[in-house]
Formats: C-alpha cells, structure tokens, sequence
C-alpha cells in the first residue's frame, strides 16, 4: 500500500517534533516540569499523551511506586488502573494486569513501529497511555498494560476519599 505524501509527511514531522522534544529535555533547554501554553499538562506529558512519545525507562515517577493508591488519567482524572494490579515487568515502566473498568480506554492499532501493536487510549480525554502486550505472567492471564508515567496520576489511597475517589477504596490493596 503506498501511502499519500501528506500522511507520510505528518507521520514523519510528528517523529520529529519529538526527537527534537526528547533532546531539547536531555540537554536541559525544555524541562520535563515545564508547562505547555495554554494548559496545566506538564511538557513531558504533552509529549506523551498528545504526540505519543514515550518516557525514558527507569527515569519516570511511577515505574517503582509501590504505595496504595489509583492511577488516573492526567488529563481527566478518570481512574485507569489500581496499585493492586501493578507488578514488576523489567521494563522501567509502570505495569499493571488489568483495568478498574474496562469502559475507561479504547485500544487502536499501532504500526509506527513497523510491527503491529496495541495502543491504549484513554476514552474520555483520548491521551495515549502506551500500549498492551500479550508477554505478561500467566498468573495475570499474559497480560501487561505497560504506560506512560506521564500520561497517569497517582492518588494514594489516603487521599481517595479527599478527591472523590472514596468508591474506589476497595479496589486498592
């Protein structure tokens, strides 16, 4: 399939806008705390729920959280997922084993790597999160949710009831 030269050319572009994003923050000119024009999203946040960058490994605020809490979407604060479900998957990502509510996201195809995968995408605000892979523990049914530090926020669990979350207890360890 030949694609038309303006997709190519958006696809492309995109790449390049976050190459340029990505090194712009390791040289320290942008600041993954710098906030984007016109809204509260930190920089780095943009990146990833807007333009579908990815985090750097190990180097995220959430990959080695291990406190009681919910994961929201940073964008709309819709609960995503439970610190119940998150494990360990060596990846320097947050991993989690499942949802809190299988209404909350929308999977899409992915090829911009030139394999297929599956994106996971937040319903209500339409951030990417990252992406499902059928590689997980067979005591999570092989599942691994692996996101974006950057596209969640973490509530922890004695700050549920403050913030409207307090129905959701019950699914925090």
């Amino acid at each position: 399939m030949i694609l038309p030269s303006y997709l190519l050319t958006h696809f492309f572009m995109q790449k390049i806008l976050i190459s340029l994003a990505i090194f712009s923050l390791s040289f320290g000119t942008l600041h993954a705390r710098s906030v984007v024009p016109d809204s509260d999203l930190p920089y780095i946040s943009y990146l990833v729920t807007r333009l579908s960058a990815t985090e750097t490994p190990y180097d995220n605020a959430y990959w080695d959280n291990h406190d009681a809490g919910i994961y929201v979407d940073i964008i709309s604060g819709v609960p995503l997922f439970s610190s119940r479900d998150k494990y360990d998957s060596n990846t320097g990502w947050p991993t989690f084993a499942r949802t809190i509510n299988t209404w909350t996201i929308d999977y899409k195809s992915d090829l911009s790597t030139w394999e297929e995968r599956t994106e996971v995408v937040s319903r209500r605000s339409g951030a990417h999160l990252w992406h499902l892979f059928d590689d997980g523990p067979a005591m999570y049914n092989g599942v691994r949710y692996c996101m974006n530090s950057a596209a969640l926020r973490f509530v922890p669990q004695s700050e549920m009831r403050r913030e409207g979350y307090g129905s959701l207890i019950r699914f925090v360890r």
